[in-house]
């Protein structure tokens, strides 16, 4: 055979799975910035270089080193593309990346049928695609998770100091990009240690691989431990920790798909022969329980996101060992099988993206305003804040406002980003950190959420309202 043919059956499934992402994802990029996102812009990714960047560690939004690439992407001539559009497609590369990283290590391992079938499920899952569009650090967490997972199996397999170094080096990537993905590298150690074969658990390679993720996170944070300890104190999280495993385990089940419902057969057929393997990968799936049941307030359920990967990994020894108990191996059923695991795949992505699944998968994960994984408020049709930043346009063509209050379900950063994209100059006031807003003067502007009573306001400030305007997103008011 030529070169080129040699390599084209591992070059093709990446390309396939490449394909679906970016065919899946279309709709996910096309949406407006969110409060998160446009707080991570205005406030850390536009300081002036990154060290400054790595100074600002002041909230958990500061994802750091997927801030310095942020920062760094900003830097980039202007494409003449949507800024909402172009600003997604970082992570977008981050979850190409991911893709073509595990094909290429796990496809001996798990075998290239199988592990194409477990990834082509994570690609076109919902959870995994909107981390794939977010301007957040989550997708490059999950990258840099993969790496640590592909560099601790070699170790664990070889003992080979070299791979061990490169997988310190992704494990520092990965808590300095968000210091709970320590959670994620643990799965990484849980999924490496059956690689070591005979002499299970291998103390002398499951020491060092236990040891690294927190090394890294000293290491990483300890220039600012005093901010990073301020931010450990805020205490962020959701309040029902029951709610946020069961959007976990929803976002899971979907992420994984029928390659997940084949690891779970696979477990009764073959987990006697492969017990270690079994109880490493059950493991990973559990490793939330302890976060959630420990920790209070317990994790966003987002904060599981970097487990994906791991799981898919599981998923596809699933499917390869279901296959091998059927004595799958060549002809006319193997075909079978894996096209009818192709399709069932593909309907497993497009299934939560119908409306009654789609509201059903929201509201097991907490709905619009707390639904991480399927239909949160920032991907349904009204969060459109770019509207009144256009309709304010119209009426101060000079482009300066009076001052605009912006109360906390207006989306507040989001707002203040499209007037501000806009060439609308004003002073912004909203509550937050730095305490609540205590009066509003005559002839301010006021945004309120389209859902918002008017009066709350009215009698909150003693003033009285005079409406200008009203879209899907906002009520517009001035103050009299």
């Amino acid at each position: 055979m030529k070169k080129g043919e040699t390599r084209l059956p591992g070059i093709l499934p990446c390309l396939v799975l490449t394909a679906l992402l970016l065919f899946s994802v279309r709709p996910y990029l096309a949406r407006e910035f969110w409060f998160d996102e446009a707080l991570t812009l205005m406030n850390f990714a536009w300081l002036p270089d990154p060290l400054a960047v790595y100074r600002s560690y002041v909230i958990p939004n500061n994802h750091i080193l997927y801030t310095i690439f942020l920062h760094l992407w900003t830097r980039l001539p202007d494409p003449g593309l949507r800024q909402d559009f172009f600003m997604r497609l970082p992570s977008l590369l981050f979850a190409v990346a991911l893709l073509w990283l595990l094909y290429a290590r796990f496809r001996r391992i798990s075998g290239r049928l199988p592990l194409f079938l477990a990834l082509a499920a994570l690609a076109v899952s919902p959870p995994f695609l909107i981390y794939a569009s977010a301007v957040r650090g989550y997708m490059a967490g999950c990258f840099f998770v993969s790496l640590a997972v592909c560099c601790a199996c070699s170790f664990a397999g070889s003992g080979c100091w070299k791979n061990f170094w490169g997988y310190f080096a992704a494990c520092i990537c990965a808590v300095g990009t968000v210091p709970s993905n320590l959670l994620a590298l643990c799965g990484c150690v849980l999924f490496a240690l059956p690689f070591a074969g005979r002499g299970f658990p291998p103390w002398k390679r499951l020491l060092p691989l236990a040891a690294a993720p927190f090394a890294g996170l000293v290491l990483f944070y300890l220039p600012i431990l005093h901010s990073f300890m301020a931010v450990c104190r805020i205490g962020e999280g959701w309040s029902d920790g029951t709610g946020a495993l069961k959007a976990y385990a929803a976002a899971a089940a979907v992420s994984v798909g029928i390659p997940g419902v084949l690891f779970i057969f696979s477990c009764f057929l073959r987990g006697a022969k492969y017990p270690w393997r079994t109880i490493m990968y059950a493991a990973i799936f559990l490793l939330p329980l302890p976060a959630v049941f420990i920790l209070a307030p317990a994790p966003f359920p987002r904060v599981f996101v970097p487990l994906f990967p791991l799981l898919a990994l599981a998923a596809a020894r699933g499917v390869r060992d279901c296959a091998a108990f059927c004595r799958l191996k060549r002809g006319g059923r193997r075909r079978i099988f894996y096209a009818f695991l192709f399709f069932c795949v593909i309907a497993g992505g497009i299934l939560p993206r119908e409306k009654s699944c789609r509201d059903f998968l929201s509201n097991v994960c907490g709905n619009a305003s707390g639904d991480d994984f399927f239909y949160g408020y920032y991907m349904r049709g009204e969060h459109r804040p770019s509207l009144t930043a256009a309709h304010l346009k119209t009426m101060y063509a000079q482009g300066t406002l009076p001052p605009v209050y912006l109360s906390f379900a207006s989306d507040p950063w989001p707002t203040m980003y499209y007037l501000l994209e806009r060439g609308l100059q004003t002073r912004f006031l909203f509550d937050g950190p730095r305490g609540r807003i205590k009066e509003l003067a005559s002839g301010m502007l006021v945004v309120i959420g389209s859902g918002e009573d008017p009066a709350a306001v009215e009698k909150r400030f003693s003033v009285r309202l005079v409406p200008l305007f009203a879209n899907v997103r906002h009520r517009v008011y001035a103050v009299e």
